[in-house]
């Protein structure tokens, strides 16, 4: 439970959302006078390297480095991020190039570690029949660290320079190789044919895709990742006039209550029975985004970013539970990684799509209704899964 927590501790104070981020949007913003566009612009560059987890998926379940499956991986991806952020501490100047060029190497370092971790929690969590424990630690070292970063950020940012936190971001990572050199116990493995486990990962992923219960699966994830939740930055800004400093502690709200849903998580999956638990789920997800709605002023934001961190982690954690018992051995980290992926984009259609219609002239308000009910949508689904939900 521990190394699944700090297997997602280290992604979360490197990259996701990583101690950097918020001095590099300031750093983009005042140094060099970059747009809000070209700033968004910049971060989404550097997160396209999380679109390439299925990719990352067929490597890991392919082949071994240096006879290990996990650890070799694990040590080679948090080296390259401490080296890198040690680099980058020496510099005095950085230009738009550099900046996005390591950033970019960073994010694609710990977009494969995160499948590495994914992995591991499938496999030990299948044979110990632990999955949802386990996948609730990931999220509570996520969010928990997620939280922090977000507010540690925030306070280096006008206080230090740029270099400073870069040498501060090469902490976690070299914690994250003393952690999986002392805690992760893996045996050597016999090296086959490359070619052939690769084929035998596609086989596996392909038979898996035309089952229809899978299917059904990943329609859940298109359906409820694909929601038109309105731009709450431009309302909070613009319509109830939040400072940049109470948004940013607005996000740290919401992971801190990512960190308490996914806490929970697990004990509530087994004591719930499966139907009434995805029932649930996504009602209680339809109620968060309804929520929104109701957002007058910092109080009922708070309130909010919590109850939406808790029921958005619970929807996650729920869908990637179904996913789990479905993977089929030998191909766990090409098909996770798929529907993780699958799910991120879902999610930024929904987003750029709630955002097309607030700029349209639909008010946040009515939005937020309109998100709800696609939300509900994803109970059209259930008679795909009558054999995950118990029926």
């Amino acid at each position: 439970m521990f190394l699944m927590a700090l297997l997602y501790g280290v992604q979360a104070c490197s990259s996701n959302p990583g101690l950097a981020m918020l001095p590099i949007a300031h750093f983009l913003k005042t140094d060099l006078g970059f747009s809000a566009t070209e700033v968004a612009g910049f971060q989404a560059i550097a997160f396209l390297p999380w679109f390439l987890k299925p990719l990352f998926g067929l490597v890991i379940d392919s082949f071994s480095l240096w006879g290990f499956r996990s650890k070799s991986y694990l040590l080679v991806c948090y080296s390259w991020v401490m080296f890198g952020f040690l680099g980058f501490s020496q510099l005095t100047d950085y230009s738009y190039g550099l900046l996005l060029g390591g950033v970019v190497s960073i994010s694609l370092a710990i977009a494969f570690s995160d499948v590495v971790a994914d992995k591991l929690m499938i496999t030990e969590g299948k044979a110990a029949d632990t999955t949802a424990q386990l996948q609730g630690a990931q999220w509570v070292g996520l969010g928990v660290s997620g939280a922090a970063m977000l507010l540690l950020g925030g306070w280096l940012t006008e206080r230090v320079s740029l270099s400073v936190v870069f040498g501060l971001s090469a902490i976690a990572p070299a914690l994250g190789i003393l952690g999986v050199w002392r805690l992760l116990v893996e045996p050597r493995q016999q090296v086959g044919g490359a070619l052939g486990n690769v084929g035998r990962t596609v086989g596996r992923t392909w038979k898996l895709l035309r089952q229809r219960r899978f299917l059904g699966v990943m329609l859940l994830i298109v359906l409820l990742g694909f929601c038109p939740i309105p731009p709450t930055y431009f309302y909070q800004r613009d319509t109830l006039q939040f400072s940049n400093e109470f948004i940013g502690r607005l996000s740290a709200f919401s992971l801190l209550g990512t960190g308490l849903g996914a806490l929970v998580f697990g004990r509530l999956a087994s004591w719930i029975a499966p139907r009434n638990f995805v029932y649930g789920v996504i009602g209680l997800n339809a109620i968060a985004t309804a929520s929104l709605a109701l957002m007058r002023g910092t109080g009922s934001a708070i309130a909010i970013a919590i109850f939406m961190g808790i029921s958005g982690i619970w929807a996650t954690l729920l869908i990637f539970e179904l996913i789990i018992q479905a993977c089929p051995e030998g191909a766990e980290g090409t098909v996770y990684a798929l529907a993780v992926a699958l799910s991120n984009f879902a999610v930024s259609l929904g987003l750029v799509f709630g955002s097309w219609l607030y700029d349209g002239g639909i008010s946040f308000s009515t939005l937020a209704l309109i998100g709800a009910g696609a939300t509900l949508a994803c109970l059209t689904v259930s008679p795909f899964l009558k054999e995950e939900m118990g029926a």
